[in-house]
């Protein structure tokens, strides 16, 4: 499938810039970035509900990369679309990034594509882990387990 797509995702929307819809048709999979020269050294992003990107330092281009390294195109439009129903109120693509007024936020699944695109741009990524660790709650359990279940409970005492 990655062959007929042109070694990319079928549903890969996350690198699409100017040059792709000039020809669309000759997408290309390693395309240049135009502003390496524009970029930072380093950048220090924030782990915490989501991943959080600062703007101030980044060229327009690259944020709009970053924004759609949580974008994926939307499966229902394209079913719709097949089928000949209207598509009117479905996006073609949804889009998981926020937009603050000094940060980008993205979904902390997108962590290992940020970190890789930033790499190509020669930046050093700090992470500043922010995420809340919880507070220690001291349980026990109180309940009956049923006959299958203390079954599979036995079952994994014996592997352990």
């Amino acid at each position: 499938m990655l062959r007929a797509s042109g070694e990319s995702h079928p549903l890969d929307v996350s690198f699409i810039d100017e040059e792709d819809q000039k020809e669309p048709w000759k997408r290309t999979t390693n395309i240049e970035l135009e502003y390496l020269n524009q970029a930072p050294s380093s950048l220090t992003i924030t782990l915490s509900d989501r991943i959080y990107i600062p703007k101030q330092t980044l060229a327009q281009p690259l944020l709009n990369r970053i924004i759609r390294l949580a974008a994926f195109q939307n499966p229902e439009f394209y079913k719709a679309q097949a089928m000949r129903f209207s598509v009117w109120d479905k996006p073609r693509v949804i889009g998981c990034a926020e937009n603050f007024p000094f940060h980008i936020a993205l979904p902390r699944g997108c962590l290992e594509p940020l970190i890789a695109l930033l790499e190509t741009c020669n930046m050093v990524v700090e992470l500043q882990d922010e995420r809340y660790e919880g507070r220690i709650v001291d349980l026990a359990f109180c309940g009956l387990l049923r006959a299958d279940q203390a079954a599979i409970k036995a079952t994994h005492m014996k592997l352990k």
